[in-house]
């Protein structure tokens, strides 16, 4: 079988270090201290969560999460608290056996259960029908309140792709019922997100409504030496063997990028034999840049002509500065529209600037493709 995840990894499954960041997280938990944890895309954050509150559960807390991605209205994110809220207490103590205790003091969702092929499911379904969509959002987080007042157990809550909200016309409306609701509370928020510039803004501007309720804490790439071992072991489960300096160069390849070093150990272990080489570690990056071109056409697809040729030049000749005299040849703008251009590439995690590099596009094998094209 081969051992390399590419989703979400669960508990149990093999994990690549985060050990140090695992720790420091159960010790926020543990002190009812909100985090808000930032990282690009696909870099572990949702793996890492799940992580901390499998151990947490073992320690008696309750523990439930929400992911907002793809959020439409207040009224879905209501819901979603909603939805999360009671499978969370369900997954503890059933509703339909002792938990029933939990259903008294609910006034914005009710559980509806159903059978499915997989077995017993449960969703919600709103009381007040007529409440309008803030007031529903007050009401849920009023009910998550309430839990944690009287439940008997501590609770740990992740917001997954948190940043989506202020996609919401309504979003200052909707941070701001967060804030009173969630603030004081004996219970512990874990902020995810991987548009990282507007997750901070959320929580560091001093104008807005969650400015520093939570600590700020950020994912980066997997120290090379970790992930190097972890691809030998794994690769040696798996019935094959590779080389240390073999698997260094991996994950080079893909600059220890999380998803990417997973991802691409999952197709050299499929083509290899009995001992990787590099001519698999070759075409084994050729096959993944094949497979993910299309979501990689799909970003494209949603950014303007100019945007694009930005893109294409960052990745190309990744500069220092996106106005210097050099970059605005190569890119064919005026300098005077470079930035504002750009901000839709920052907004959305596409582009970045780390402190003591170049610009760069954050996704490394999208950047390879980019400079193929």
């Amino acid at each position: 079988m081969n051992p390399f995840r590419i989703e979400a990894i669960q508990p149990g499954q093999p994990f690549c270090d985060r050990l140090d960041e695992l720790a420091r997280l159960l010790g926020h938990a543990e002190s009812f201290q909100n985090v808000m944890l930032s990282s690009p895309r696909r870099y572990g954050k949702t793996s890492l969560a799940l992580r901390v509150q499998d151990e947490l559960r073992k320690d008696g807390w309750g523990c439930m999460r929400v992911d907002f991605f793809g959020v439409d209205s207040v009224e879905d994110v209501a819901r979603r608290i909603g939805r999360g809220l009671i499978q969370a207490l369900d997954a503890r103590e059933s509703l339909l056996g002792k938990g029933k205790r939990f259903l008294r003091g609910l006034t914005a969702f009710r559980p509806v259960f159903s059978l499915e092929e997989s077995g017993p499911s449960v969703s919600v379904q709103r009381i007040p029908e007529t409440l309008r969509p803030a007031d529903l959002l007050a009401n849920t987080l009023d009910d998550l309140a309430g839990v944690v007042k009287t439940a008997g157990f501590k609770l740990h809550v992740v917001f997954d792709e948190f940043q989506e909200i202020t996609r919401l016309g309504d979003s200052g409306q909707i941070e701001g019922i967060m804030r009173a609701a969630i603030q004081g509370q004996d219970a512990a928020y874990l902020f995810l997100g991987s548009r990282r510039g507007v997750l901070r803004a959320m929580f560091n501007e001093r104008k807005r409504p969650l400015f520093q309720s939570a600590l700020p804490m950020a994912l980066g790439p997997l120290p090379a030496p970790d992930a190097a071992a972890f691809l030998v072991e794994q690769f040696a489960k798996g019935g094959k063997r590779i080389a240390t300096d073999d698997a260094t160069a991996l994950c080079a390849m893909v600059e220890c990028y999380p998803y990417y070093v997973q991802r691409l150990a999952a197709e050299v272990f499929q083509m290899s034999a009995k001992q990787v080489t590099a001519d698999d570690l070759r075409a084994g990056l050729r096959a993944v840049i094949g497979a993910e071109r299309y979501g990689y056409q799909a970003v494209l697809s949603g950014l303007t002509p100019r945007q694009t040729k930005i893109l294409r030049t960052i990745a190309r000749t990744p500069p220092t500065e996106l106005q210097g005299a050099a970059f605005v040849a190569h890119a064919g703008a005026p300098a005077s529209s470079i930035a504002q251009t750009a901000k839709k590439l920052l907004e959305e995690d596409i582009i970045e600037k780390p402190e003591t590099a170049p610009w760069r596009v954050v996704d490394p094998v999208f950047a390879q493709w980019l400079r193929e094209m």
